[in-house]
């Protein structure tokens, strides 16, 4: 690792004043693209993950980044830090002018992974818009990819690396050397998580129509809107012609994800610890203040000695995907974690504990009513947006949030809500929705 004494905000400046070098003659390669801006700002994105992967795993792992069948530099992250590998699925390019353009002259609202289909027709148009993709009649340009591979050994400069254009070869996106696709002028409507624009598995192939295209991104998780200087969420609102949040974006509505769950009540209250995902060195140059909180271990062991002292029994709830090994000295009973449906585990009379503000759950518990707490430091509160701070207070002000320096509250509190038929108070799902609704 070379990334001992690198800060992610030195990366994130570093990568924006590398690529203001080049933003001009990139704007010049693609002036006959009608998506210019978009196709500029994913090639920034692509260059910042790259200049990340270097400055953590140096040559070796930046070149071992092109060997790999990996198509984005945090997938391949995971891999490097012996994590559960994890790569986004490729769609297959079977190129057809014809099928492309029939699908697109019939049907102009098409969805991808993220979006929360309303209907049978909607979900119809979900299982044919991957196929626009896929026949779309790419068609490859060598001297935009030879401009290109000079542009990027420009922006790498700095980089002792004489064979650098080698390296980049290997694995370049089709968007950054490929021929504008002229069609019969039908508006694109694109509804997903705009995230799935940065995983370079073909959809974000759809910015070299030359047609006009609307992208109405929407969060698919917890986190968006929580912490300051997140660097992949602007990346990934900046693509948008309009991003929808659920709560702390500036345009919102009310979360669909979590549905209301119709569980008994069981005869005992559960404490239920919810443990936050694992995460790389790669993911804090990304999200530093998400991780830098994923990572104190001292809103951990605030809640253990909470309990310890109490003699609380309680269940930890381990992530399915990326189990943390930092919880293990703190488990005492366990429940398996699930990618899907992961909220049948609760039951209405639970009660949760997040030592993560940004866990999608904490939208499962409030739209059940179901009783949760939250532990944070102070510094953590110090990073948070004025929104977050705002309800993080409110939260404080009725007993269900807390920092990790205040001792016997954590256990004050849940002994309130075991000994009474507790659910979270009216006031505090009507403040939820005049916040994060208004």
């Amino acid at each position: 690792m070379n990334s001992d004494n690198i800060k992610p905000i030195e990366i994130y400046n570093n990568s924006k004043l590398k690529y203001e070098r080049i933003k001009n003659d990139v704007y010049y390669l693609f002036e006959n693209y009608k998506h210019k801006d978009k196709i500029s700002k994913i090639f920034e994105y692509w260059l910042w993950q790259l200049n990340i992967t270097l400055s953590i795993y140096g040559d070796k792992g930046f070149l071992d980044f092109f060997k790999s069948k990996f198509t984005d530099p945090i997938s391949f992250s995971y891999f490097l830090d012996g994590r559960t590998i994890y790569n986004n699925s490729l769609i297959k390019l079977k190129k057809n002018r014809f099928k492309f353009l029939f699908l697109n002259f019939v049907n102009q609202n098409f969805y991808y992974s993220g979006y929360k289909r309303k209907n049978l027709i909607e979900e119809i148009r979900f299982r044919i818009s991957n196929k626009l993709i896929k026949y779309l009649p790419v068609e490859k340009d060598f001297e935009l990819r030879k401009r290109i591979l000079e542009l990027t050994s420009i922006y790498f400069s700095d980089v002792n690396k004489s064979n650098i254009e080698s390296y980049l070869i290997k694995n370049l996106p089709l968007l950054f050397y490929s021929k504008p696709i002229y069609n019969y002028e039908k508006p694109i409507n694109i509804s997903c998580a705009s995230a799935s624009f940065f995983e370079f598995n073909n959809l974000e192939n759809i910015f070299l129509v030359n047609s006009n295209i609307y992208i109405k991104g929407y969060q698919h998780g917890g986190g968006y809107g929580t912490f300051l200087d997140d660097y992949f969420e602007e990346f990934e609102k900046s693509i948008c012609d309009e991003f929808i949040g659920w709560g702390l974006s500036e345009i919102n509505i009310k979360q669909t994800r979590y549905k209301k769950i119709k569980k008994n009540y069981l005869p005992n209250k559960r404490i239920i610890w919810i443990e936050t995902n694992s995460a790389s060195e790669f993911n804090f140059m990304v999200q530093p203040y998400c991780v830098l909180n994923i990572n104190n271990q001292k809103n951990k062991e605030y809640i253990f000695e909470e309990m310890k002292a109490s003699n609380f029994d309680y269940f930890n709830l381990i992530h399915p995907k990326l189990p943390f090994k930092k919880y293990k000295k703190f488990r005492k009973k366990s429940l398996q974690g699930r990618f899907k449906n992961v909220e049948k585990l609760f039951n209405k009379n639970d009660i949760g504990i997040f030592d993560n503000p940004t866990s999608s759950l904490i939208f499962f518990f409030l739209e059940n009513q179901i009783p949760f707490l939250q532990i944070i430091s102070r510094n953590d509160f110090d990073r948070f947006t004025i929104k977050q701070k705002k309800w993080f207070e409110f939260l404080s002000h009725h007993g269900l949030s807390f920092f990790n320096d205040e001792k016997g509250k954590l256990a004050l509190s849940l002994k309130k809500i075991i000994s009474n038929d507790y659910c979270i108070p009216e006031e505090v799902t009507n403040f939820h929705k005049n916040l994060f609704y208004c």
